[in-house]
């Protein structure tokens, strides 16, 4: 079966590549719109519109490119262009930006399949394209215009370019992409800059020349290339640049949040390990394990680790909050692994029907987890917590924290709440529900509302309890876990 299979991808490869891109965004922008507006929507879509503004009107001035300062450019580069038919209507309106969004995660996937057809096979590269498509944490991210899936792929195009560079003669030519790919990654997040790391790794593993120290000071100039790229493409560096780095780098500083049945907890180094551990499916941890431990421990492999561990320096010298998402990327070579280890595992079971069979339960399983938690992939929890169910009853991470139902809760009361009602809209954050009827109000609760909305992650870490005098009447789930719900007076 996998000789077949290898010889059928390797025959349309191409083909192979554009059908999972095409895929990807299909299964990641299916009913788009439905998981509602996200915390940090709104900042990323009217910065594109401060930055398209100026563009039109040839204004470079550093003041005026100021908009969402604390993070560099590229987003709202590529969120603003997809925008545009937006900004010319009233209110805001992210598709646009979310189809963008599901674009560079759908491309991540493809060029994820390309990837690990290179270092392994096409069949790895398959089942690895397979795991990210059907991932909820990957599908979450590339429906929310935000810095999450353009990073995604920033930090894969580094990886990508540092394996072919360092697999390069390191002629003066062969030094340009690398710098373009790490410029454009840093102007993308601050925390691509880790990504730096893969260019040393990768020259060290499968560089002809890594004993040739005068091509090793011409890879010590690709990070000074990079920040001329970085600064020429932000204009709000230009008049000051090292007083505009230090105003964009000083917004940030360490959060609290609900953690592990904490409120407003000091956040330690294994949170980011702690939410991989339990926003990853159980299976695609085991067959992670499988592809790392079994099998021939090559260079390839050796990268493909390095590529997981390495960005988990964000542990200890970054900022940590918002579950997965600052490492997203980490899901790529999670993918690959568990790719490896499904192959491994086909390769010892040798009868077809087995084969096949174990196949379509993995696929089964990835796309039962994505059809169970629709539209809610962000509120996605494993088996080791029971679930999305599991981590509610037992309060550990957070659920329904971004914002995420409020466009389906006010579809609910645009269609059942009587004309004139009154509604406390105890949600936090509060911006996301928008879309009510004219007629409907928004009141204190000390106003004796007739509707009381309240999501989960605010009603645990606020303490809340609705008055003994209210029924919930509608609850939006993520897998039978509520993350948002709506009260009605009796």
């Amino acid at each position: 079966m996998l000789e077949k299979l290898e010889k059928f991808l390797k025959e349309r490869k191409k083909l192979v590549f554009a059908v999972v891109f095409l895929l990807s965004f299909l299964v990641i922008s299916f009913g788009i719109n439905q998981t509602g507006e996200t915390w940090d929507e709104i900042p990323y879509y009217n910065a594109g519109r401060h930055y398209y503004f100026n563009l039109s009107h040839l204004d470079f001035k550093s003041a005026d490119w100021s908009a969402n300062k604390e993070h560099p450019p590229v987003a709202k580069f590529v969120y603003g262009l997809f925008s545009l038919p937006g900004y010319t209507l009233d209110g805001e309106h992210y598709t646009g930006g979310r189809i963008a969004s599901a674009l560079m995660m759908s491309l991540t996937i493809a060029l994820t399949f390309s990837f690990a057809a290179e270092l392994f096979s096409l069949t790895i590269g398959l089942v690895a394209a397979m795991t990210l498509m059907f991932s909820p944490p990957f599908i979450a991210y590339g429906r929310i215009l935000g810095m999450d899936s353009i990073s995604a792929l920033a930090f894969l195009i580094l990886a990508i370019v540092c394996w072919r560079f360092a697999k390069s003669r390191a002629r003066p030519r062969d030094y340009i992409a690398p710098t373009f790919a790490l410029g454009l990654a840093f102007a993308t997040r601050y925390n691509t800059i880790i990504g730096a790391l893969f260019g040393p790794v990768a020259i060290m593993l499968f560089a002809s020349w890594r004993n040739n120290w005068r091509k090793w000071l011409g890879v010590l100039l690709i990070p000074s290339g990079a920040a001329i790229i970085f600064y020429l493409i932000w204009p709000f560096l230009w008049s000051d640049p090292i007083g505009g780095v230090q105003i964009s780098f000083g917004h940030w500083g360490q959060v609290k949040e609900w953690f592990m049945g904490t409120n407003y907890a000091t956040l330690p180094n294994s949170y980011f390990l702690t939410y991989f551990l339990f926003t990853t499916p159980i299976a695609v941890i085991a067959l992670m394990l499988i592809g790392i431990i079994f099998g021939k421990f090559n260079r390839e492999k050796i990268y493909v680790l390095c590529l997981l561990t390495l960005p988990f320096i964000n542990s200890f010298i970054g900022i940590k909050q918002g579950g997965i998402r600052y490492l997203l990327f980490v899901w790529i070579p999670i993918a690959i692994f568990a790719g490896y280890g499904l192959v491994y595992l086909l390769r010892k079971i040798k009868k077809k029907p087995l084969q096949i069979g174990l196949f379509a339960l993995f696929l089964f399983y990835l796309i039962f987890n994505v059809v169970w938690h629709y539209p809610y992939y962000l509120d996605y929890y494993n088996e080791l917590i029971a679930g999305s169910r599991g981590n509610y009853q037992k309060k550990l991470l957070q659920l329904g924290w971004w914002g995420e139902g409020a466009k389906r809760t006010g579809d609910y009361l645009n269609k059942q709440a009587p004309a004139g009602s009154t509604i406390f809209n105890n949600t936090k954050p509060d911006h996301t529900l928008r879309n009510l009827r004219d007629d409907l109000r928004l009141v204190a609760e000390d106003e004796n509302p007739d509707y009381i909305i309240v999501n989960t992650n605010w009603s645990w870490v606020s303490g809340y309890t609705p008055p003994a005098d209210y029924t919930i009447v509608h609850e939006e789930k993520s897998a039978g876990a509520p993350i948002v719900s709506v009260y009605k007076r009796d």
